[in-house]
This record gives structure tokens, C-alpha cells and sequence, in this order.
């Protein structure tokens, strides 16, 4: 399995930590095969390998490195694609969406959410499908 591009290794290796972090949340490297911006991934791979961590301390499961790597990429390609489709003014927005399956045998979660400006009131929703358009969970 690549993760990063082989011109990118020596390089991924020399820096200290800070250094590393930093240059992977400005997408340096090549991260990843599936063209999806590599400091997405990075961020993303972050979380999941944290979520994966805590996983493995509270319930004793780990999941695979290869499949947690292609989560990543698989999340990462739709927060690129929801950011292009995006709109970029400031303000209020309404933006109308339609629910687009997830490819079989993966699942999708939506999130929604809305905050007054004045931060004294905000409020979350989501909701986690499969490929054929089934509630899994929701909050």
C-alpha cells in the first residue's frame, strides 16, 4: 500500500514533528492515490487513526491500517467535492443538496448545522446511510 510518493520520503522523514505537521496541513506531500487534496487526507487520517486509537483503549478492536488509509482517502474525496459545490460568499446561506449513495459496501454521514452569530446558541445533526439509502444512526 503507498501512502505517500516515493519522491516525497526522504524528506517526510527528515523533519521534527512540528516541521512535519505543519507541512502535511499545507499538503507538501503526496499523500494518497486517489487525487483528493493531500492535507485533507493528512487531517482526516489524523482523526481516524485517533478515533482508531481510542477504539482499541475503550473497546480492545483495531481496525486495519489499509482500511482505515482507504476511509480516509474515501472521506477526504467527498469533503472535496462538497467543498468545490460549496458556495464561498459570506452571510447567510441556504445551500439545497440531494443525497448521493456512497459506493456499495460503504457507508456516508451527513451533518448539518447552524449557529447564531452572537455564539450564544448552536445546534447539530447527522446521520450515518448505506449504500442503498438505510438509516444506520443518527444523532
Amino acid at each position: 500500500m503507498k501512502i505517500i510518493s516515493a519522491d516525497c520520503v526522504p524528506r517526510f522523514f527528515e523533519l521534527n514533528l512540528l516541521e512535519w505537521v505543519s507541512a502535511n496541513l499545507r499538503g507538501e506531500f503526496w499523500i494518497g492515490s486517489s487525487g483528493a487534496e493531500s492535507r485533507v487526507i493528512f487531517a482526516i487520517l489524523c482523526w481516524m487513526l485517533w478515533k482508531n486509537r481510542n477504539k482499541y483503549v475503550f473497546q480492545q478492536v483495531i481496525g486495519k491500517v489499509e482500511d482505515i488509509v482507504k476511509s480516509a482517502e474515501y472521506f477526504a474525496i467527498n469533503v472535496c467535492e462538497t467543498n468545490l459545490k460549496g458556495c464561498r460568499t459570506r452571510g447567510p446561506q441556504v445551500v439545497q443538496t440531494r443525497w448521493c449513495p456512497p459506493s456499495h459496501g460503504w457507508l456516508k454521514v451527513h451533518t448539518n448545522g447552524a449557529a447564531r452569530r452572537n455564539g450564544d446558541y448552536s445546534a447539530a445533526k447527522s446521520v450515518l446511510r448505506d449504500s442503498s439509502g438505510n438509516w444506520i444512526e443518527g444523532f
